[in-house]
């Protein structure tokens, strides 16, 4: 006899998992929550919200439902995909769709078929030969980051998915008459159950299928198939299919297979939620093992598949119905989850502290349910939001309705602090100014912003990630639109000139709203509305000596807010704007109008087409105030809610790091470092010591996808697409001919001795005495240095044309003033749009953002494709982009837009196309224009 069978079934019989049963749960009730019109319920998933539930007829007649909590509907599943839909066998939410394992029909042929649905669409996505009476897609799976399938016919086969559309048999078919019948991901490897003749269990070792046991003679049960595989607190468990007798249930420590459940009837199906294990026998019987022991729920009808929903456990009834577990000694937490105006914020998950979960659905409502008394601690959780209250606690023993949040989208803010204070005494002034500027924040944003985590990193640490360098001497400021460019920062310090923002609570209460002026520029990206110095008007961004400062507004002047008059903390507004100012040199608008409005109503015209574009977030639309009405007033309401403030106290050479910050180099990728064709790769850098320097040596280049080097050009000369001539701020545009991965370095050095420091790529703040202060004038360095960045940008899908060159396939485009990029990719090439005029008053066409070397002639054409009505060549003596208002013509109409090179002959430049009402730059031009003639 074989020695180590013995030792094997010797573990066996004396391994056990939570093998004790509880006495039945007799309070707990299932209810039935949808007597379908199909025989069987065979699975069940939760996707978007919604619960879904796929059943058949005895194999003949498949049909999906679908449960948004008060109501189900059969989504016709059928006739949604043309098909007949013999059987449903699966479902797996992947990717952000749910796929659909189904069995269907063509004439006498059988298929295992899998489905995608996006919430509206069913797509077919792979699809392989099927067997009558036998199961189609039986099983699904994720892996290790991929989705797996297995159809589950007598010698049957596992595919894994690679694409859409395109998925590969993982190994040889299974043999001698085995199927796999069910899928699970443990201990970083894929398992697959099996059967018909033997309950199976498989491993995938990288290159074949091996045996893991064969659990009918290893555990001597009278069961046929592993129909049911999953996983929990670092076990595997095996639901088997077979006699309805007296059995167990296998359970796989990852070593050895013994009894989980020592006394439940064969036929077993299994699922896991919140890390707990549900088990229905084959006589219908319901167990849950909550990590201890295993927990009796009654006897219902047998069940194939569990899930949870909105708080309630679902389950897949065998005889066409779903139902769902009540409690009368469980309670019930319900209610709404929205943001600051009221508006629902669906798909945020609360937790209890003990196992049970909810999502908010589309109007924000949740529900905890069958929750036993106890105590509890709810706490809303989505990425990107701060909620309040952060958490509730209950000694639950009754129903709670209306337990409401309310949630803010949160800003994580890292800070390079360059002294190190270590004591609470030392640290107390900086996190008092946190706390004022999250109140800055807070009340400019009409609430729709709060700081959330801040984190002090300091000895000059972390200087070339932060949000913020903070130094002991500066005159606070920031790039314009820096939030989440690399090395773009806000400029704070402990001493404004004589002002030292620690001294006490007013000084640090100054120092918060500062930083919550200059967060109006680095992360809103408005633009100053005071009284300038004379030596700013050379500088179009810079208030001007001759502007009219603005009433009210926090990027006038915070320092009017110090006393409690929390007006100064919001953005101008229509009602108190005046337009000789910065802001409106840039936007033509008033802070709160030109938040509220989509970049592409902005002007990008002369002097403002070279300076970055602004960061929208398009929820804040809902918090501007409306015409001709003050900003309210949101404070103290709950600014500080999502605030938590932590130190990262500086390691190693502490002397060297607080000896003043290195000269370090900058490089990044404006628009990401994943640029999708025929988008530009528009790159800025620059060196730095606090201050940027100009008149740097740069030499850069780039490292194709072909291994061939190219030299790259940077400029500080204010010309596109650099926006400020001897800012310290070098810009380049890198065009591209492949898809691959871009390697780009730049390097600084001063060995010519002329680099020098300046001040002018920052939005200044305004001084303490309500004067501004001059502009400085460049510092030399007097040091040599030498400093390198390198990134890499990654380029897809690159193609022959980017967009059709006829009328007969012109691209689709709206009158939403929305840019779409295109490219001209070879000599002669034409790209043609299509697209209807505006309802109410004149359309404009224009083509913006030119580079590598595109001078666009644009024609327009009337709804027949021949007519020209207009046509413009771009002129960069008259204008810095071209366009065409189309006066005349009928509102609706549908018209043609063709864009080609003036030349006729130059490759390879770059344009956007927009159409919509007229913006700001849109100003006269010459042009031909040629009546509209009825036809």
């Amino acid at each position: 006899m074989n020695l180590r069978k013995i030792v094997v079934i010797l573990m066996v019989t004396f391994s056990f998992l939570a093998t004790s049963t509880n006495e039945a749960v007799t309070a707990a009730t299932w209810l039935v929550s949808y007597n379908s019109t199909v025989t069987q319920i065979k699975v069940l998933a939760v996707y978007n919200n919604r619960l879904y539930a796929g059943g058949h007829i005895g194999q003949t007649d498949g049909h999906l439902y679908t449960y948004d909590g008060s109501a189900w509907t059969d989504l016709n599943f059928a006739a949604a995909i043309g098909k007949n839909v013999n059987m449903i066998d699966s479902m797996q939410v992947f990717n952000s769709r749910l796929y659909i394992g189904t069995r269907i029909q063509d004439g006498t042929s059988n298929y295992a078929t899998v489905y995608y649905y996006d919430g509206s669409t069913f797509t077919e996505d792979f699809s392989a030969p099927g067997a009558s009476n036998q199961s189609g897609i039986e099983a699904m799976t994720v892996h290790d980051g991929a989705l797996y399938a297995a159809v589950g016919i007598s010698n049957g086969a596992v595919y894994q998915r690679m694409g859409d559309g395109y998925w590969s048999m993982l190994g040889a078919a299974f043999t001698g008459n085995d199927a796999p019948r069910s899928l699970a991901s443990f201990q970083g490897s894929l398992y697959a159950g099996s059967g018909y003749v033997n309950a199976k269990v498989w491993r995938w070792n990288g290159n074949a299928w091996e045996l893991n046991a064969n659990l009918t003679t290893l555990l001597g049960i009278n069961q046929n198939a592993v129909w049911s595989l999953v996983v929990d607190d670092g076990h595997l468990y095996a639901g088997t299919a077979g006699a309805m007798v007296t059995n167990i249930l296998p359970v796989y420590d990852g070593s050895t297979w013994s009894a989980s459940l020592s006394s439940i009837t064969g036929n077993i199906r299994l699922a896991t939620i919140n890390g707990h294990v549900w088990a229905c026998s084959g006589n219908g019987h319901y167990y849950m093992n909550d990590g201890s022991a295993w927990q009796d729920y009654g006897t219902v009808t047998f069940s194939y598949d569990f899930a949870e929903y909105q708080g309630n456990i679902y389950t897949a009834g065998g005889d066409g119905k779903v139902y769902s577990m009540g409690s009368p000694d469980g309670y019930t937490i319900r209610g709404k989850i929205v943001d600051p105006n009221g508006n629902a914020i669906p798909n945020v998950q609360l937790s209890d502290g003990a196992g049970h979960t909810a999502v908010t659905d589309s109007s924000g409502n949740y529900m905890l349910g069958h929750l036993p008394g106890g105590i509890y601690t709810i706490t809303p959780n989505l990425a990107g939001y701060g909620f309040y209250p952060q958490s509730i606690a209950y000694t639950l023993n009754a129903n709670k309705e209306n337990q409401n949040y309310s949630g803010t989208i949160t800003i994580n803010v890292d800070i390079s602090l360059y002294s190190n204070p270590t004591t609470p005494e030392e640290r107390v002034p900086y996190e008092n100014i946190i706390n004022y500027f999250a109140n800055g924040v807070y009340e400019s944003s009409n609430g729709a912003r709060k700081i959330g985590i801040v984190t002090f990193h300091t000895a000059n640490s972390f200087s070339g990630q932060a949000d913020i360098n903070w130094i002991n001497n500066c005159h606070p400021s920031s790039n314009i639109s820096g939030f989440g460019t690399g090395g773009l920062v806000v400029n704070m310090c402990d001493n404004f000139g004589s002002y030292n923002y620690l001294s006490d609570d007013t000084h640090q209460r100054g120092g918060g709203y500062t930083l919550a002026h200059e967060w109006g520029h680095y992360y809103f990206s408005l633009y100053d509305e005071y009284l300038g110095d004379v030596s700013n008007n050379k500088i179009y961004s810079w208030p001007h000596s001759t502007d009219h400062p603005v009433a009210n507004s926090i990027m006038n002047s915070q320092w009017n807010a110090v006393n409690g008059d929390n007006n100064w903390l919001n953005f101008s507004i229509d009602k108190n704007f005046n337009i000789e100012t910065a802001q409106y040199r840039m936007y033509g608008a008033s802070g709160w109008d030109t938040l509220a409005r989509p970049v592409a109503a902005d002007p990008r015209d002369g002097a403002r087409v070279s300076y970055p574009i602004r960061l929208y977030y398009p929820d804040l639309s809902g918090y501007w105030p409306g015409n001709n009405l003050d900003a309210r007033i949101d404070l103290p309401g709950t600014a500080r809610s999502a605030l938590k403030i932590f130190w990262e106290t500086a390691s190693g050479d502490l002397a060297a790091q607080l000896d003043g910050s290195p000269y370090t180099a900058q490089l990044s990728s404006i628009m990401g470092e994943d640029i999708s064709y025929p988008y530009p790769i528009l790159l800025l850098a620059f060196v730095q010591r606090e201050l940027p320097l100009t008149n740097s040596g740069v030499q850069a280049s780039v490292l194709l996808p072909n291994g061939t080097t190219e030299a790259i050009t940077f400029t500080d000369d204010g010309l596109a697409p650099d926006a400020l001539q001897g800012d310290g701020l070098y810009s380049a545009i890198l065009g591209y001919e492949a898809d691959g991965i871009y390697t780009i370095q730049v390097n600084f050095d001063n060995n010519a001795n002329t680099a020098a420091f300046v001040s002018t790529a920052f939005q200044p703040s305004l001084g303490p005495d309500g004067q501004p202060v001059p502009l400085s004038e460049p510092i030399l360095a007097g040091e040599n240095y030498s400093v390198s960045k390198t990134i890499q940008v990654t380029v897809s899908g690159v193609i022959v044309d980017d967009h059709p060159n006829s009328i007969n396939q012109a691209e689709v485009i709206s009158a939403d003033n929305l840019s779409i990029p295109g490219r001209i990719d070879f000599a002669g090439d034409k790209d043609v749009f299509q697209f209807t005029t505006l309802g109410n008053g004149i359309t404009y066409v224009r083509v913006t953002d030119l580079a590598l070397g595109m001078h666009p002639h644009l024609r327009i054409f009337g709804s027949d494709g021949i007519t020209v009505l207009f046509e413009t060549d771009f002129d960069p003596i008259y204008r810095k982009y071209s366009y065409i208002a189309l006066t005349g013509v009928s509102p609706e109409t549908l018209l043609y837009a063709e864009v080609t090179h003036a030349s006729g002959t130059s490759s390879g430049g770059l344009y956007e196309i927009g159409v919509g009402p007229r913006l700001a730059s849109d100003t006269h031009q010459n042009f031909l224009y040629v009546p509209l003639i009825e036809r």
